[in-house]
């Protein structure tokens, strides 16, 4: 049985922490610039903007939201009426299959926060409160959420980044295609599983 402490940021399947593609990433020293910018304050503001976003998602009318953060909840507001989204998956933690651990000999957990589909075509997204990386952390991050949901195989599923900005103007996508992506992901998840 799979369960997230969401204060520790811990997975557990069984009882036995398994690693994260959160904490995987930051193991493997991707992260770049973003710890310097990384504070207590823009965590809980993401955290505020990612569950006023999944209210949204599952039909909440007026998702509770600070007024100076709304402008977020409304880029992405405008993105999903440009784009029409079908979510099958909204923030739900998820470990890798006993199929996966079979072929590559390790298990990971990890939170994407959509999958669904884009006019009709598959699709993991993440949802950002802040400027693109300047490194692979983002691509590394949604390739390993696309690994995670192992349905389809690997690389058939768009990979979106969805930067919402504050003001409320449409969010900048940025979609990773690089095959690349994949072989980072697997070398530093087989890197990590020891630890």
């Amino acid at each position: 049985m799979l369960t997230f402490d969401s204060s520790s940021h811990i997975y557990s399947v069984d009882g036995v922490t398994v690693p994260s593609v959160t904490g995987v990433i930051s193991n493997a020293g991707l992260l770049g610039q973003a710890p310097t910018f990384y504070t207590p304050e823009s965590a809980a503001r993401g955290t505020r903007v990612h569950r006023a976003c999944a209210e949204f998602d599952l039909g909440v009318i007026a998702p509770e939201m600070i007024d100076e953060e709304r402008g977020y909840l409304e880029s992405y507001q405008q993105w999903c009426a440009l784009v029409l989204p079908q979510w099958t998956s909204i923030e739900q933690p998820a470990v890798s299959s006993p199929d996966f651990e079979k072929k590559f000999g390790y298990r990971f957990c990890g939170t994407a926060d959509r999958v669904g589909t884009i006019s009709g075509g598959p699709v993991v997204l993440d949802l950002k409160t802040g400027s693109p990386a300047s490194g692979l952390s983002h691509a590394v991050q949604l390739a390993a959420y696309d690994l995670l949901h192992d349905d389809i195989p690997p690389g058939k599923r768009r990979r979106i980044c969805l930067y919402l900005h504050r003001s409320g103007r449409k969010p900048k996508a940025v979609e990773f295609t690089s095959t690349t992506d994949y072989l980072i992901t697997h070398k530093i998840l087989q890197q990590d599983r020891g630890t």
